[in-house]
């Protein structure tokens, strides 16, 4: 949840999962709303869709720091043991002392334990199973939201739906951690609705429904995609390291070959030493880099959150297109149909940035 959402005048938060001043709503909404979150404004209540979600978030969050911060120690460690040690091979060359070796073999069992606790601990497969389970309470509610049946008229039963919800929801958190794997090898099929039942919603009733959907998911979702795509790069991102790093190598490496011709004739050993210190560094170093970068797919991750703005963005004024007209005159189906399709693009990113970050290297 942004720190930077919408608050309600009775404090709690108002957000795409939070919907405490829809609560009393017109029929079905408000019902519905209370049958995702029976306890809102109970600190301690029973497991409901919005605890389940927020007790997933909280672990995704502290279990992404937690993965991201030994990764980062790790290759610290790890590049720092390798640079002391080629400084000692390549350029001291001296007879090894416990001052010259320590901090080698410190830095190098450090960086190993700390990879050993990231393989054991599994932190990665943690923090990306909390993140699927948040982001699948989330497609539940709005999924059973927009399903015609329950909009098309006053005597609607709640019941199957509550019944269905309770059943996906603990389906969700009794989720294996190798579900990881299943979901790398599948995606999800666009669903539509049965032209029938889009046909029977009242007018009004789904009006109220596009309202309330434009406001807590599509826009929800177009803020957080567009925020994400607008982020500066860091430094490591920046795609000219990779050519500089290969042709500086390369470049010293064709200097040593240079210097080590029998047409150059000067003291040129410890010159040469260095340069070949630098040449081997060099590639560690980007490996560091890389490993760094990859770890969290920050660039990668950029993309796909502008492919999906502009798609998302495409469906809101298809939406405004459909609906600009008398809510008389509105194609239901068609109307539906975008609904549906919003939340197939949103379950289908879900399966992509899985895939993407199930493949991050966490060392290397």
């Amino acid at each position: 949840m942004s720190d930077g959402a919408p608050k309600s005048t009775s404090g709690e938060p108002d957000d795409d999962m939070h919907d405490p001043k829809d609560r009393g709503a017109a029929f079905p909404l408000g019902e519905f709303l209370r049958v995702c979150d029976p306890h809102v404004g109970v600190s301690d209540c029973d497991p409901c869709l919005r605890s389940d979600y927020e007790h997933a978030d909280a672990h995704s969050e502290s279990g992404q720091r937690r993965h991201l911060t030994l990764v980062r120690l790790s290759v610290t460690c790890g590049f720092v043991a390798l640079f002391w040690g080629l400084l000692q091979q390549l350029v001291v060359r001296a007879e090894p002392t416990p001052a010259k070796w320590w901090p080698e073999a410190v830095f190098t069992f450090a960086a190993f334990v700390l990879v050993l606790i990231t393989l054991l601990l599994a932190t990665q497969r943690e923090w990306l199973v909390e993140r699927y389970k948040a982001e699948a309470l989330r497609l539940v509610k709005f999924r059973l939201l927009i399903r015609p049946a329950l909009w098309n008229g006053d005597t609607v039963n709640l019941r199957a739906i509550q019944n269905e919800l309770e059943a996906r929801r603990a389906k969700i958190a009794s989720t294996p951690h190798g579900i990881l794997e299943a979901l790398a090898h599948t995606d999800e099929l666009p669903d539509l609705p049965a032209t029938k039942d889009c046909e029977r919603v009242d007018a009004k009733a789904l009006a109220r429904l596009l309202d309330f959907y434009r406001r807590k998911r599509l826009d929800s979702q177009l803020a957080y995609f567009e925020e994400r795509m607008r982020e500066k790069p860091g430094l490591l991102e920046n795609p000219l390291l990779q050519p500089l790093f290969f042709f500086f190598g390369i470049g010293l490496s064709m200097i040593v070959l240079l210097l080590e011709s029998p047409w150059v004739h000067f003291d040129k050993k410890s010159l040469i030493h260095w340069l070949v210190f630098g040449s081997v560094a060099l590639p560690f170093g980007w490996a560091a880099i890389r490993t760094l970068r990859g770890a969290n797919e920050s660039a990668r991750n950029q993309a796909r959150s502008h492919a999906r703005y502009d798609a998302l963005a495409e469906i809101r004024r298809s939406l405004d297109a459909a609906t600009g007209g008398p809510p008389e005159a509105w194609d239901r189906a068609m109307i539906f149909g975008y609904l549906y399709l919003s939340e197939s693009i949103l379950a289908s990113d879900q399966h992509e940035w899985l895939r993407l970050m199930s493949e991050a290297e966490a060392y290397g």
